[in-house]
């Protein structure tokens, strides 16, 4: 098997398999290589930079025992696929469902995560966005910390648990998106800077010096993460990425972040996490229903759809608290007070109320009666 790894500033390298050390020879650019007969699918295997400690590979695609251990060749080719000819249903239309593999089940794995799809299936989602699943030190965290930006994080099911997890998506007529960051990485376990020039202090980031996308040898890092989007459509089947702070890739101010809750602490982790006994309860029953209502709406109606906002127009009394939004036939009436009161709906003879937050909310021909803290959506009757 050949083994590649780009680290300009070594004078030696070396892979170590077990208590091996094999050493890799210089090739084109900086990059060096050396191809080991014995090794294949299941070798673990470490790199050493002038005779250092054993480091990760860069592009690891498996981390079976986290980031501070070795990494593990892994053939993609030998994982069974369905829906080889799956095709999603368009972004312009989709419905979207940002699920944290970790939380969105009590286990918080991508086993468990697959079977509780019927649910998202049932509200009307076109598509499963997962927060980043890249491998992050800890046993828990939202991923935003990652440091092995190739492989899947080990405690949620490793590679073959995301990808079976793809697969249940596709049984379920769900398409599946991820979201990924390139603008920094974690700051614990992070070990590509011996391998290259991959951070700046000319930009910093709320998690410390930026990603070197365009200083000073930065060639082979937008590589490494224009290497890395693809990698995630072509090994996983992804139908798509999200790329999160893209705002942020070249900006030289630190941009303000609002306290975020530690991932690391147990407690907080645990309240985080579903609990799916309350989807019978009310109140989450009934914003179930009320949401699986409104996805409806927007599929039936192409004006909810079609991304036009310059057909949206907009009124309302901040002082008073209603506020209603006309998208050409269609209008959504809210009231925001603690009181009732009636909205003035410009509405046609013809139009109905096609989905209410309360049963109490009444219409007539000079508008809306709307409980507190209510909303209705008026459309033409034959909808």
């Amino acid at each position: 098997m050949d083994f590649r790894v780009l680290p300009p500033k070594a004078t030696t390298v070396e892979i170590a398999l077990d208590n091996t050390r094999i050493p890799m020879t210089p090739c084109t650019g900086d990059w060096w290589t050396v191809d080991v007969q014995e090794a294949g699918p299941g070798t673990d295997y470490a790199l050493r930079l002038d005779g250092g400690q054993p480091l990760p590979d860069p592009r690891s695609c498996w981390q079976p025992h986290g980031v501070y251990g070795p990494s593990r060749v892994l053939d993609h080719g030998a994982f069974p696929w369905i829906g080889e000819r799956w095709q999603p249903a368009p972004l312009a239309s989709a419905m979207l469902d940002e699920l944290h593999v970790g939380t969105f089940t009590l286990a918080g794995t991508s086993e468990a995560a697959s079977e509780r799809l019927d649910h998202v299936v049932e509200l009307g989602v076109t598509h499963v966005e997962l927060m980043p699943v890249s491998e992050f030190p800890g046993g828990r965290g939202w991923g935003y910390d990652g440091v092995d930006l190739y492989a899947p994080y080990h405690t949620y099911g490793d590679h073959d648990g995301l990808k079976r997890l793809v697969n249940a998506c596709y049984s379920k007529g769900l398409a599946v998106l991820l979201d990924v960051f390139y603008n920094h990485l974690g700051p614990t376990g992070n070990y590509l800077e011996r391998f290259g020039s991959y951070f700046t202090t000319r930009h910093q980031t709320p998690w410390g010096p930026a990603v070197n996308l365009n200083g000073l040898a930065s060639e082979e890092v937008r590589r490494f993460f224009c290497d890395n989007a693809p990698m995630w459509l072509r090994d996983y089947h992804l139908d798509g990425l999200r790329l999160d702070a893209v705002p942020v890739l070249y900006r030289s101010r630190r941009p303000r972040v609002e306290a975020i809750p530690d991932p690391q602490d147990p407690a907080m982790f645990a309240r985080s996490k579903l609990d799916w006994r309350e989807s019978a309860r009310e109140p989450h029953a009934g914003l179930f229903t009320w949401y699986r209502g409104l996805i409806r709406l927007q599929r039936m109606i192409p004006a909810l759809a079609d991304g036009r906002m310059d057909q949206v127009r907009a009124h309302g009394d901040e002082h008073a608290r209603w506020l209603t939004v006309e998208r050409r036939a269609i209008i959504v009436a809210c009231n925001l007070a603690t009181r009732a009161q009636r909205l003035p709906i410009g509405r046609e003879q013809s139009s109905e109320a096609l989905l209410t937050s309360d049963p109490m909310i009444e219409l007539n021909a000079s508008g809306a009666a709307l409980p507190p803290d209510s909303v209705v959506v008026l459309g033409p009757a034959e909808l």
